[in-house]
């Protein structure tokens, strides 16, 4: 796997940095007068995101008990990612390295198409855009 590629927006006093990796907010700072003032915590740039910092956490977030679950009236059983645990976590995204749609100076958009996986025999593509603004910061 290749080192993630970094988007870096800037707009209204606010700066971020977002990965391919995860699709994740790398970074996120306003200026200050005395300089960049931090608002999320980061890593190096040429790394992945730890502990899936920031990333996109599709088509679930946390843990799924067992990996099993109903949709639709449909049992499914999805692979266990966390095994010792018994549990499926954070869906199939976190991990990915998206692809870029669009970036200017104040915005990026990545999506990702999410595939089959043992359990999910769903297509599913996923957008994110991250945005930056006199606001501060859209997701």
């Amino acid at each position: 796997m290749s080192d993630p590629t970094n988007y870096r927006i800037r707009r209204g006093g606010y700066r971020a940095e977002v990965s391919s990796s995860g699709a994740a907010l790398r970074a996120l700072e306003h200026e200050s007068p005395d300089g960049p003032y931090p608002l999320t915590e980061s890593w190096p740039a040429n790394e992945r995101p730890p502990l899936r910092s920031g990333t996109v956490l599709a088509p679930w977030p946390n843990r799924i008990r067992d990996g099993h679950f109903y949709f639709d009236g449909i049992e499914h059983q999805l692979a266990l990612t966390e095994p010792e645990r018994g549990n499926a976590v954070h869906g199939f995204a976190w991990h990915r390295d998206w692809v870029l749609v669009s970036h200017n100076d104040f915005r990026v958009e990545q999506k990702l198409d999410v595939g089959l996986h043992k359990g999910w025999p769903y297509q599913l593509r996923l957008t994110v855009t991250h945005e930056v603004g006199d606001d501060g910061l859209t997701v």
